[in-house]
């Protein structure tokens, strides 16, 4: 086994980390509460990350890996199949077409784009599910969802621009 045949598994694993951590970040925040009705309210930690690599490093998470993670949040969470998929990719798709305003851009302007980007994936999300449901879900519960991804997300950036960092050198 030569120097080729490593260098290749150890591409192949540094491309995997983004999909990985994302899934690790869904995992933790659904899961590991306990609290009653938290689903609900979870800040979304795969709009978070899919966010960041769309800017970072969208070749690290394509599309159809987004598609794939947010068929697994669907499944977690309960909800119909394929809606958080296609905001995820929605989300991906348009950040990753318009990185290069983010190029050298401040973290302040980051994150006012963020907030737009949270605001309408999942307001799209609570509109489809409302939509599915025939009744509109509680908007006060996508008020504090959009709130709590919105307080998590410069944690959660500084953390995913430590790997990204890692994952470069």
């Amino acid at each position: 086994m030569g120097y080729e045949f490593w260098g290749r598994i150890n591409q192949i694993a540094r491309g995997l980390i983004p999909f990985l951590l994302s899934l690790l970040l869904l995992l933790v925040f659904l899961t590991s509460t306990g609290i009653p009705g938290f689903v609900k309210v979870a800040p979304s930690m795969t709009i978070i990350s899919v966010y960041y690599w769309s800017i970072s490093r969208p070749e690290l998470l394509p599309l159809y890996s987004v598609f794939i993670l947010g068929l697994i949040e669907d499944v977690l969470v309960g909800g119909p199949l394929g809606i958080q998929a296609i905001v995820l990719v929605l989300v991906a798709y348009t950040v990753s077409t318009q990185r290069h305003f983010f190029t050298f851009a401040p973290f302040g302007y980051i994150f006012s784009t963020f907030i737009l980007v949270v605001t309408a994936g999942l307001g799209v999300n609570w509109l489809v599910n409302s939509l599915f449901a025939w009744e509109l879900w509680d908007f006060m519960t996508l008020l504090v969802k959009a709130a709590m991804t919105m307080i998590f997300y410069p944690v959660v950036h500084w953390l995913l621009a430590k790997v990204d960092r890692t994952i470069v050198s």
